[in-house]
């Protein structure tokens, strides 16, 4: 009240020294609107906007005048506020300090109405989807349809694409193109995942079309410009519902290694791939775990793909396993909802059994958690190894000190002890159990050698 009361009499004590004017009072939804508000005075502080009637300004431009008339001043300064409203809105007064003293600008209303397209309309573009109702992760598939009359002079265009909140863009859009008579047609595809339950909006693509267009200026002398045209679709109305799993999708899970038989100490690279349509980012890393063994694994990797016909999500995580004797790589399990069957899916990779040949006397389990990677070793060899690249790493040095061993006089070798960090770390093993001493070497060395 106190408030209202301000402004009341701030409009009749300073009416005459601010103006507020609305580019258009009915707006057609997602098209760019304008504030202007004209301030008369010599010093004016302006407020800091951020947003108008709800929605978010997305420029400010500041114009200062200064006018003589008859030896009248006048001076002063206009300020242009750029918003895109998709919902009616009011914008409430603002408070400007003008020559120490505080004015307002008026409240003005504004209304949104639905774009409209006539089919003859040389440019024309609509946003689809396959339903209007979604779970909570599964995917949805946008298609945005620009249309073209090629006879147009369209020297540029600029696009925007659809958007909304509540909904997160997955991968990139593709593009297809077509000519249907004189129409030139584009097929933009997204993929869009739910990110909360209720009821959201995907709002419009838009497209702006500068056609070139010919006039003459004041001296009657031909010139070129551009004549903008500006083109906006539908939005498109979603309502999302709870899953009953995370997962959300229809997916296949795939496991291969790069060897059935190792030596012992020898790492065996495993690599699980889930492929599929759906919420795969929503997927916690998965973790193996196998007794008298060593299990590495890596950050996991989604890609996407999109085609015309559907989209391709692929889950890749990799992990190195070393055992110190026969054993088996257990099953993966992945389980998911799929919405076209309404069933929980439970799917499992299968089991692998690995041979290791040339076991020799193993440790005590040594089981740590560091930087969210779960190592369980059970290590003998003093080759503990994270990746096939290693491996090929480890046997490069592997030759290069047995050419030192055969090159360098006895004496010497003490001098070039390339693996001496792993053969401490090989003796200290066995005896981790008996002191947190141990066990607090092992780990540092092991920390060094590895990382």
């Amino acid at each position: 009240m106190k408030y209202m009361l301000f402004i009341l009499f701030s409009g009749i004590l300073f009416s005459a020294e601010i103006e507020t004017k609305l580019e258009r009072e009915f707006i057609t939804r997602g098209s760019d609107n304008s504030l202007t508000v004209t301030i008369y005075g010599q010093d004016i502080d302006l407020p800091t906007v951020s947003e108008i009637g709800g929605v978010r300004v997305t420029g400010i431009s500041k114009e200062n005048f200064f006018h003589s008339v008859n030896g009248s001043i006048t001076r002063g300064m206009k300020v242009r506020y750029s918003f895109s409203p998709e919902e009616n809105g009011t914008v409430e007064p603002m408070r400007f300090e003008v020559d120490g003293e505080s004015v307002w600008s008026r409240k003005v209303d504004f209304f949104v109405v639905e774009p409209h397209q006539n089919k003859s309309d040389p440019f024309q573009l609509e946003i689809v989807s396959e339903k209007r109702k979604y779970y909570l992760g599964e995917t949805i598939e946008v298609r945005a349809i620009y249309k073209e009359d090629t006879t147009k002079d369209v020297i540029e265009r600029r696009y925007e694409e659809p958007s909304g909140d509540g909904f997160w863009k997955r991968g990139n859009s593709q593009v297809f193109k077509k000519v249907e008579g004189t129409n030139s047609i584009l097929e933009i595809i997204y993929t869009f995942s739910p990110q909360k339950v209720g009821t959201h909006y995907i709002n419009s693509a838009k497209m702006r079309v500068g056609v070139r267009s010919r006039r003459r200026d004041s001296w009657g002398f031909p010139f070129e410009t551009v004549k903008w045209n500006e083109v906006i679709s539908n939005r498109i109305h979603i309502e999302v519902v709870p899953a009953p799993a995370k997962l959300v999708g229809e997916f296949d899970i795939y496991t291969e290694v790069d060897k059935l038989e190792v030596k012992s100490g020898e790492a065996v690279n495993l690599k699980l791939e889930i492929v599929g349509d759906g919420n795969l980012e929503d997927l916690k890393p998965f973790g193996i775990n196998i007794r008298n063994g060593v299990v590495y694994d890596e950050k996991p990797e989604i890609s996407h793909q999109i085609s015309k016909d559907n989209a391709i999500s692929t889950y890749t995580q990799k992990f190195a396993i070393i055992l110190d004797k026969n054993g088996t790589i257990p099953e993966i399990e992945l389980e998911y909802f799929n919405p076209n069957s309404g069933k929980i899916v439970v799917k499992k990779s299968r089991p692998i059994p690995i041979v290791v040949v040339g076991n020799s006397r193993s440790s005590k389990a040594i089981l740590e958690k560091r930087d969210g990677v779960v190592l369980e070793q059970n290590c003998t060899s003093e080759k503990v190894i994270v990746g096939r690249e290693e491996s090929y790493l480890f046997a490069l040095f592997g030759a290069i000190g047995t050419a030192i061993l055969f090159l360098i006089p006895y004496r010497k070798i003490s001098k070039f002890r390339i693996f001496s960090k792993r053969e401490k770390l090989q003796k200290l093993l066995p005896e981790v159990y008996k002191s947190s001493e141990n066990l607090k070497k092992a780990r540092e060395l092991e920390k060094k050698i590895y990382e």
